[in-house]
């Protein structure tokens, strides 16, 4: 407030001193002279100052001698003179007129006004010869005393009125108000027709960067916050500075440092050492790392400053602060009028004055100041320095920052003109504290900006739109919502969806069609010619025209094909001449002489200024687009050879790269439009082309990629090779586009291509473009999932490229990624299992060991679901042959267990003898090393990198993190080993440890990475930079140390083929008995068999690599549902609706008639369920149910023994077996299963009850497999191998056993969100009165029912005579 007050001050001073200068141009009534002028002012000054009723005395009585001005009302005269001398007073004084004055009791005051009077001391001699009340001190209103009343003026809207009144009677011109503003804010608004579309608005991250450019509210409130945190970690470092750790005290003085920094930029508004304060987090992260393991020292609000650190500047760049210049870049439709439009028009008018400007208005040599002028207010009639004068002043009387935005600098002449005058823009904001927004378009960049070098000046700043990426599903349904469509079900290209003028044109060419489903393949064609075609039968319906005759593109054609027609626009006289000629032959003159206005009305067309002046295209891509198809029209009569040296026009644009440059959208469009039209490539219609010109084209080729429906791929092998292969950035987009591309059913060839790309590139560039990509690709996942999810309806002539396609995708290091393309690879093979043979081949000689382990994981589990196929036969024997049959046998431990499980497997279904079938899976055999690398090597290894890239360099520290990493616990001395060595390597080779140096063949592996595997060159960014520490399913690890994993697996294959697993066995002493005492449950004790160590012995180990097999299991491919629960759903009965119960026996009592139902009039018996939920009793409290149940068969001689300990069942009395690590589909079919556990009748050791197990619980977590829901375990109840067999059932559809004619005798199903197995009841009894069994099951019920809870565990037993069940409780 004090600085509004302060600068109103200035500017009356100001005003005030130009009175003298300019007393000629003061009057604008027509007044008689100078003396009446002045007069008159002082009048209105005295009266709004002083709040006096003065009028001219003249008005009174003409020429009233002596005195000026009168306030009858307050009995005041005022003598109004320039020059104050005291001649002047005392000529007053003795006038005749002033004893009348005195009588009426009238208090005479001079008023002097001009600045020569501002010196002069009030006089106190004078003669005062009618005693007319008169104090000079009081009654002698100078130039300073003018000033020192308005200072003292509390009303500040006062202060400003005066002002006003001032400054208008100074002469100025015109003065800005928030009148002007919004005015122009609207104006453009309105110009840009439906590129602003607020109502399905959605704000993308550009907008947090304009909040921090122009330091708005937002992100004042933001700092504030950020301010907040900084005092709380100086209070916190004044608590702890008592600590003596050098580090610790080293890094909270980093952290108070930065934090007073905030601090003093929050309280001043100078935000420049918000730069020095980003610079600043690096050092304090360095110092907070080194102290992550420290626990004796509080480290909490450290972190907590750095998280909120890290916050700020995600949302602000830290460099946008205190720029002069914002520059907003992206592709076309990328939304940038849109959100230009959205934050100019969102500014609060209290804060700021924006003044917002369309580029295409830009269309005269004037300077740019001066065109702005003549867009706003006819108000605003002035010279650009009153403009600038008047910004000046109005910025520092109302403190309000002065916002100018351009929206589109590369439109109408923008490509020619800003080249000159940017400079001249942009030095004008600097000099008058203007803050400056310009956007353009990314493909004009080389031609406007580097040519000035604007962009390596320090006062600019660029950013790019880069539209709704990351952001398409939330886009889509919001315009999805917006337009009453449904939402694609198919895999959307994100670099599609991500532009918001084609998902905007495109939703409105499907909605204005009557449809509600988006299109697969994306075209430019689809698009702008429904939009068009859209238009044109609205206007046949308003106009009444036949719309069959699609007169709108004709109209179109007609502007482009102009000879006038530049810089994507047309005079409106030429315009209206070229339409009304195009249209003559169809309709008449009342039609086609009104259309051209119907066209601006729709907002096809808008004007640059008026009616009078140009016209451009409303959205300049559609301009583009039409200009590329009047150019190919020349196409349909002649070979396009031909054309092109007769056509000056397309040959003028493919000149040079200057030429390409300034024609970059047009020819961008004939780069999507030629192949699908008349299968051409636009570079081979080129000439020689230097660097610069194939950069160019391959930028063109690469953008439009994911606009075509086809590649003319026989044709561009050179130009890949030429334009794409020198820059990684355009490899990358091409890899990327063939991968999306290759989904659309139509554009299979981009998947042959890809995979022809792939199978060739070496291997340190196919992870630098290929498996790094796969990691930062965050909408991969969806696409991925698409597949997965529709593999059903995929077209059989498409499932190949779709396998290859996601067998490529398991290449990548993070985990989602890898387990999602997986289960879709199984999916895949699972409709079409034949397939997996071409799959094989083609992966036959792949360089990536991470593919190939996915390949035959997915080949396993395709397997498992479809082994009846008669293809499996052959691919068997192909498995066999690439696997097993080789010279060696592929060491790929990982590999090889997919194989023998398959194997294994088929050899059952033929009823064949495994050894005879497949004998070399038994008799495997690679080659050990000859040399094996030492600890010396691997450090002459490190030296060699250190000596190439620098003991600090990056490349240096990840080579010593691969070292560590694959260090063994004591391989290099005590202390020094990594995770990966120590607990992952060292734990999956144990079983050799008598026979090998642990250590020395992890150097092997270390050797080979650092020697043959990885790249520091190309690599070491991403295994530095990129990756994360989380350990689900956004895990992203080292590509290192993926090779670590790799490495690991082909090592153990060596090891079983080269020596014998050993274990040392502990020999114990003679059993010894000894009590002990049992919590929880009804026994107090139980003896127990204790017995002592004696020694040891070394034993060799029979099927060792089933072991190991078991350590290798990361992913279960034969469980293909991405949903935790994937059981069979009927609905029976609900527990949960029943009458609410408060207790146990109430509980009981309900699940009475969930133990047995009927189905298709058989009976079912439970002898599973897990009920976990929650819900509201009549209390209206949240109640919790708990039910866990498990069923066995026990002999009825034994249930006296069982009953008395089956406590020690499971430690809990339920009666089930849970297996981590066995495969869903394939559960009790393998040779793992067997290998675990046999769970039968009975235990030979007398300790626990015997009983038969009918439960086997399928288990598998998130930490194995990232495929799964985040943090959702799947926990499966399965019938038990030894029940299978116990009743002679058949496995099928993964949750049903069928009898040997068929019909259903148990099902595993989830019944109202109770996991539940049921036995058909008839069979069940059978097999008790056969076996004189009984049918017990252990269960555990808690219930909080309000403020209560019980608990308990209790054994029901089946009466087969009755059907019902009887329980023994034993603690409640």
């Amino acid at each position: 407030m004090a600085l509004v007050r302060e600068t109103l001050i200035e500017y009356f001073v100001e005003n005030l001193t130009s009175i003298n200068v300019q007393r000629d141009g003061l009057g604008v009534a027509h007044l008689l002279n100078v003396n009446t002028v002045m007069e008159t002012f002082c009048m209105h000054l005295l009266n709004m100052m002083y709040g006096w009723n003065l009028k001219n005395a003249n008005a009174i009585k003409m020429n009233f001698p002596g005195i000026d001005l009168i306030d009858e009302e307050n009995k005041i005269v005022v003598q109004v003179s320039s020059e104050y001398t005291s001649s002047k007073i005392n000529n007053t004084l003795s006038n005749r007129i002033m004893e009348k004055l005195a009588k009426d009791d009238y208090n005479l005051k001079f008023c002097f006004i001009g600045e020569n009077n501002k010196k002069h001391k009030k006089f106190k001699n004078y003669i005062n010869t009618f005693e007319i009340s008169y104090d000079p001190s009081k009654d002698d209103i100078t130039f300073n005393d003018l000033i020192r009343d308005y200072s003292m003026i509390e009303d500040l809207n006062q202060q400003k009125a005066i002002l006003e009144y001032i400054e208008k009677e100074t002469g100025k011109k015109f003065k800005l108000t928030e009148k002007i503003s919004e005015n122009n804010i609207q104006l453009s608004i309105k110009s840009l027709g439906s590129r602003y579309t607020p109502q399905a608005n959605i704000e993308t991250p550009i907008i947090r960067s304009l909040n921090g450019f122009v330091q708005s509210p937002i992100f004042i409130k933001d700092l504030k916050e950020l301010t907040e945190e900084s005092k709380h970690l100086i209070k916190s470092c004044q608590d702890n500075i008592y600590y003596e750790d050098k580090q610790y005290l080293k890094t909270l003085s980093v952290a108070v440092q930065i934090a007073q920094n905030v601090i003093e930029c929050s309280n001043s508004d100078d935000f420049r050492k918000l730069k020095l304060v980003y610079e600043q987090l690096y050092e304090l992260r360095e110092n907070y790392f080194g102290l992550k393991g420290n626990l004796n020292i509080n480290i909490a609000p450290i972190i907590s400053f750095s998280t909120a650190l890290n916050k700020f500047f995600n949302t602000y760049e830290y460099e946008i602060f205190n720029k002069q210049v914002l520059i907003i870049s992206g592709k076309a439709g990328m939304g940038k009028s849109h959100s230009l439009a959205d934050f100019m028009n969102s500014l609060d008018n209290e804060k700021y004055f924006p003044l917002f400007f369309l580029g295409h208005k830009f269309m005269k040599n004037d300077p740019p100041l001066d065109q702005m002028i003549s867009q706003l207010d006819k108000c605003c009639d002035c010279t650009s320095k009153e403009f600038l004068d008047e910004l000046d002043d109005y910025k520092r009387l109302t403190g309000k920052q002065i916002v100018i935005a351009i929206d589109a600098i590369n439109e109408g002449k923008g490509k020619v003109y800003w080249k000159n005058a940017l400079f001249e823009l942009i030095e004008l904001v600097e000099k008058h504290g203007i803050k400056l927004i310009l956007t353009i378009r990314s493909d004009y960049e080389n031609t406007i900006l580097n040519s000035n070098d604007i962009l390596s000046d320090s006062r600019v700043y660029k950013i790019d739109h880069d539209g709704f990426k990351g952001m398409e599903y939330e886009a889509i349904d919001s315009y999805c919502q917006y337009y009453g469509l449904n939402k694609p079900f198919f895999p959307f290209i994100e670099k599609v969806y991500s532009m918001p003028l084609m998902l905007k044109l495109t939703c409105e060419a499907v909605s204005k069609n009557g449809i509600k489903e988006f299109p697969k393949n994306f075209t430019y064609e689809f698009v702008f010619d429904r939009y068009v075609k859209n238009i044109n039968f609205t206007l046949a319906s308003e106009m009444d025209y036949n719309g069959t005759l699609n007169l709108v593109e004709k109209a179109l054609m007609a502007i482009v094909s102009h000879d006038q027609f530049e810089y994507n626009s047309l005079s409106y006289e030429n315009a209206q001449i070229a339409v009304i000629e195009s249209l003559k032959r169809f309709v008449d003159d009342s039609i086609s002489t009104k259309f051209l206005d119907k066209l601006i009305e729709v907002n096809l067309l808008n004007y640059s200024y008026n009616k009078d002046d140009y016209l451009i295209f409303a959205y300049e891509i559609i301009g583009d687009y039409f200009q590329a198809k009047e150019i190919m029209q020349g196409f349909e009569r002649i070979k396009y050879t031909d054309y092109l040296r007769n056509s000056p026009k397309l040959k003028n644009m493919l000149a040079d790269s200057n030429s390409l440059r300034m024609n970059y959208g047009c020819l961008s469009m004939l780069t999507a439009l030629l192949p699908n039209k008349y299968n051409v490539e636009l570079y081979s219609l080129c000439g020689e082309m230097d660097d610069e010109y194939l950069s160019t084209i391959g930028q063109m080729f690469m953008e439009t990629l994911l606009w075509r429906k086809k590649i003319v791929f026989p044709n561009y092998k050179d130009f890949i090779k030429n334009a794409l292969a020198a820059d990684s950035d355009l490899w990358r987009d091409f890899i990327y586009s063939l991968n999306r591309l290759g989904i659309i059913e139509e554009n299979n060839l981009c998947l042959n291509e890809l995979n022809s790309i792939l199978l060739k590139l070496p291997l340190a560039p196919y992870e630098y473009i290929w498996t790094q990509d796969l990691a930062f690709d965050k909408e991969l996942i969806h696409v991925i999932n698409w597949v997965w999810d529709n593999a059903d309806k995929i077209k059989k002539s498409n499932l190949l490229n779709n396998s290859i396609q996601m067998a490529w995708m398991t290449a990548s290091t993070k985990s989602s990624i890898r387990d999602h393309a997986t289960k879709a690879l199984t999916n895949l093979l699972i409709q079409k299992p034949s397939n997996a043979s071409d799959l094989l081949k083609n992966f036959e000689n792949c360089k990536d060991d991470y593919v190939l382990e996915r390949v035959y994981a997915a080949i396993y589990g395709a397997y498992c679901h479809t082994k009846t196929d008669e293809c499996w036969k052959d691919i068997c024997n192909q498995v066999y042959s690439l696997v097993f049959k080789g010279e060696e046998t592929y060491p790929n431990l990982y590999v090889r267990k997919y194989a023998k499980l398959m194997l294994e497997s088929q050899s059952i279904m033929t009823t064949s003898n495994s050894n005879d079938l497949y004998p070399l899976m038994y008799s495997t055999k690679t080659k050990w090393f000859e040399k094996i690398p030492s600890n010396e090597d691997i450090d002459s290894l490190l030296k060699s990198i250190s000596t190439k890239y620098g003991s600090k360099s990056r490349e240096y520290y990840l080579a010593e993190k691969i070292v560590c990493s694959m260090t063994t616990e004591y391989g290099r001395g005590v202390g020094a080993y990594g995770d990966f060595g120590r607990y992952v390597f060292q734990g999956h080779v144990k079983l050799f440890e008598n026979q090998i140096n642990e250590q020395s063949v992890s150097n092997i592996i270390t050797s080979d990475i650092l020697v043959n595997k990885f790249d520091f060159k190309l690599l070491t960014n991403f295994d530095s930079s990129y990756v994360n520490a989380s350990y689900h399913d956004e895990k992203i690890e080292r590509i290192s140390k993926k090779y670590q994993w790799i490495g690991m697996h082909r090592i153990l294959g060596r090891l079983l083929d080269n020596f014998q697993p050993t274990i040392i066995e502990t020999l114990y002493s003679d059993t010894e008995k000894e009590t002990t005492e049992i919590i929880g449950f009804d026994q107090e004790e139980l003896t127990i068999e204790s017995r002592k160590k004696i020694g040891e012995q070394e034993k060799p180990v029979e099927n060792a690599e089933f072991d190991i097999y078991q350590q290798l299991i990361d992913i279960d491919p034969t469980f293909i549902w991405n949903s935790p629960y994937v059981l069979e759903k009927r609905e029976i009965v609900n527990i949960l609706t029943a009458e609410a119960y408060e207790s146990i026996d109430d509980f009981n009592q309900i699940i009475e008639e969930y133990r047995i139902i009927a189905i298709d009039g058989k009976k079912y018996i439970n002898v599973y369920s897990s009920l976990e939920q929650k819900r509201n009793s009549k209390s209206e409290k949240s109640d919790s149910i708990l039910w866990y149940a498990s069923g066995c068969l026990v002999k009825k001689s034994e249930f006296s023994d069982f009953s008395s300990k089956r406590v020690l069942i499971n430690s809990n009395g339920i009666p089930y077996e849970s297996y981590t690590g066995l495969y869903f589909y394939s559960f009790h079919d393998n040779f793992l299963y067997d290998y675990i556990s046999e769970q039968y009748l009975a235990c030979e050791n007398d300790r626990y009850p015997k009983y038969m197990n009918l439960i086997d619980e399928y288990s598998w977590g998130t930490d194995r497999d990232s495929s799964l829901p985040k943090n959702e375990s799947v926990k499966i109840p399965l019938l038990s191998k030894a029940a299978v067999n116990y009743l002679d059932l058949k496995r099928v559809d993964g949750n049903k056993w069928l009898d040997e004619n068929g019909n259903l005798q148990a099902f595993a199903n989830e019944i109202n969100g109770c996991k539940s197995v049921y036995i058909e009841l008839d069979s069940l009894k059978r097999i008790l009165h056969a076996n004189d069994c009984i049918l017990v099951s252990g269960e555990f019920i808690a219930i909080e029912s309000g403020d209560d809870r019980y608990h308990t565990w209790q054994m029901s037993v089946f009466n087969t005579d009755n059907e019902s069940f009887s329980l023994l409780i034993d603690k409640d």
